[in-house]
């Protein structure tokens, strides 16, 4: 991958993860990671959805 394609799919997470984040700040659940298009399924989205779905569940305890 150049450097170039390393930094457009960063943005492109950085994007996504703003955005799941505004969903939840107006209390909407983003996407389903299965529901994700196949290009932004990396392995530091994995992990922001891992970490998503303990607060989710955190939230709904609580």
């Amino acid at each position: 991958m150049s450097e170039e394609e390393f930094t457009d799919l960063k943005r492109s997470e950085d994007l996504w993860i703003n955005h799941c984040e505004d969903f939840l700040r107006r209390g909407f659940i983003p996407k389903r990671w299965n529901e994700l298009p196949e290009y932004i399924k990396t392995e530091r989205m994995k992990e922001y959805y891992i970490q998503l779905k303990r607060r989710i569940e955190n939230e709904r305890s609580n």
